[in-house]
């Protein structure tokens, strides 16, 4: 790699191994022998309805196979998008096309966020055990950092919590490092856990008092579900509760999730900050939105009781999956995180096959993520998502059920239970 620049060189570092052309899939009649993935946190259940509905409505516009109205959102989407925002997210102020915009998936947005808040070496708080991809966002291209809180016998979902973030901050204020936003994931990927009113009041007013930017990614915010003999947290979001600094807050939202719609690659900016959105905009250019996605997306967005029917079934079939799954786990004695109504997975507690003997808990976590690859399933271990403790995974229950039951057989057998 040597005729690489040394940008090149470290890019080339982060390896990606492209899921290009035939996979070697799971499929019970099709290919019993086939890898189980538990890889991508995706809508399987709600994807049919998807497709099915934009089947039959699709329409582009002529307008769609040109660059239309440029690189961050059309003012049709804006409208679409700022109408759903205030129909389900509940906001203080009402939310209009400007407080919009959009670019490839919140991915992309995310490091423009970084881009345009943080200078080279400047950090971004966030949260231990935490969906691992924004690390990659957040440092790859902008020599920007991750400040990582420890919570340790904390629940980082109550408003004790505030005072751990608080407590790091001003470490890593006195190490000489700049602490310029906080990033949490609401619902939560991977716990599935939603953050309570008191304790987003107290991370916004933690913000406000130290003058540094939340950036809130709410897109599992309607995937929530109901769960049999306890009760659920609600989701709530940062934009429903009053600020001192509503300049300083910033939402991530998109189709991918709640809207079973991965392959539209389209993610929303949802800011306050004229500044923020000044900064943003020009800078999308490098991770446009299609317009045929667009398009799409304006078309679902614009069908309210479509919408609304599409969210009903999502949580209903949601609930009912995880309760097949838990079950599954449950005979299999396989303990897991109980806490969970959100988004697409289960934290499964493992440790207990990696503690003892005085060997290195993290090796042992990752000779058993071996051993489950070699077993056929493919499923992430713990410390990709920055875990305190070693022996997590995170399980996808919302794939099919065959893909489901046949994976937890075969961590089953990994495990001896």
């Amino acid at each position: 790699m040597s005729n690489l620049s040394l940008r090149g060189q470290n890019y080339a570092r982060n390896v990606y191994v492209s899921p290009r052309g035939p996979q070697n899939l799971f499929h019970p009649d099709k290919n019993p022998d086939g890898i189980v993935t538990f890889a991508d946190a995706e809508n399987f259940l709600m994807q049919p309805e998807l497709i099915s509905y934009l089947n039959k409505h699709a329409r582009f516009p002529s307008a769609a196979a040109s660059y239309n109205q440029g690189f961050t959102g059309t003012l049709e989407l804006c409208n679409a998008m700022a109408n759903h925002i205030n129909t389900y997210f509940a906001p203080t102020l009402h939310i209009t096309a400007e407080h919009l915009t959009w670019a490839a998936g919140v991915t992309a947005l995310i490091e423009l966020l970084t881009l345009v808040l943080c200078d080279e070496e400047e950090s971004i708080l966030i949260g231990s055990t935490i969906y691992g991809m924004f690390n990659k966002d957040v440092t790859t291209r902008t020599a920007s950092k991750l400040e990582y809180v420890k919570f340790g016998s904390v629940d980082q979902f109550s408003p004790e919590v505030v005072l751990v973030y608080e407590t790091t901050l001003l470490a890593a204020k006195s190490a000489g490092k700049k602490i310029k936003a906080l990033l949490i994931c609401n619902p939560h990927n991977p716990l599935g856990r939603a953050f309570s009113r008191e304790t987003l009041r107290g991370l916004l007013d933690l913000a406000s008092r130290y003058n540094i930017h939340l950036i809130s990614d709410e897109i599992y915010a309607l995937s929530m579900f109901p769960t049999a003999g306890r009760d659920a947290e609600l989701f709530t979001s940062v934009l429903s509760l009053e600020t001192k600094r509503p300049d300083l807050v910033h939402v991530l939202y998109g189709m991918s999730k709640d809207f079973a719609g991965a392959g539209l690659r389209l993610g929303c900016l949802i800011s306050r900050s004229p500044d923020v959105h000044a900064a943003v905009r020009p800078i999308t250019r490098f991770g446009a939105p299609s317009e045929f996605s667009m398009a799409l997306a304006t078309q679902v967005l614009s069908d309210a009781s479509f919408v609304k029917s599409f969210f009903e079934s999502s949580s209903k079939r949601l609930g009912a999956a995880y309760a097949r799954t838990t079950a599954l786990l449950d005979e299999a004695k396989i303990p897991y995180n109980r806490a969970g109504n959100a988004g697409f997975f289960i934290w499964l507690d493992l440790s207990r096959y990696v503690a003892g003997n005085g060997s290195d808990e993290w090796l042992a976590e990752s000779i058993l993520s071996k051993e489950f690859e070699e077993a056929g399933v493919d499923m992430a271990a713990g410390s990709a998502y920055h875990a305190e403790k070693a022996g997590y995974f995170r399980l996808i229950f919302t794939a099919e059920d065959g893909r489901v039951g046949e994976g937890i057989k075969r961590i089953r057998n990994v495990l001896g239970t």
